[in-house]
């Protein structure tokens, strides 16, 4: 199954910010999206009231997505804490 990848404008704003600061880690974002593409369950399922969203880590930072039908869509790409 085909998917779409969708980003929201904060995902957007991260993903332009990763690709301006660290072409290296954007590349490995670049990877782990085509991997959730085809693998969409590979990330760990969040919980309590982010429980439809799940997350993928590529180093210090979080990828936050949702599967909705069709779609791949990416709320954020963020660092860690």
């Amino acid at each position: 199954m085909h998917r779409i990848v969708s980003l929201t404008r904060p995902a957007i704003s991260d993903y332009i910010g990763l690709f301006r600061s660290n072409k290296t880690v954007f590349m490995r974002v670049n990877m782990v999206l085509k991997y959730l593409v085809k693998h969409p369950n590979g990330g760990k399922a969040l919980k309590l009231e982010l429980k439809d969203k799940r997350f993928y880590k590529v180093g210090i930072y979080r990828i936050i997505y949702a599967i909705e039908s069709n779609f791949l869509r990416i709320y954020s790409i963020d660092y860690s804490h």
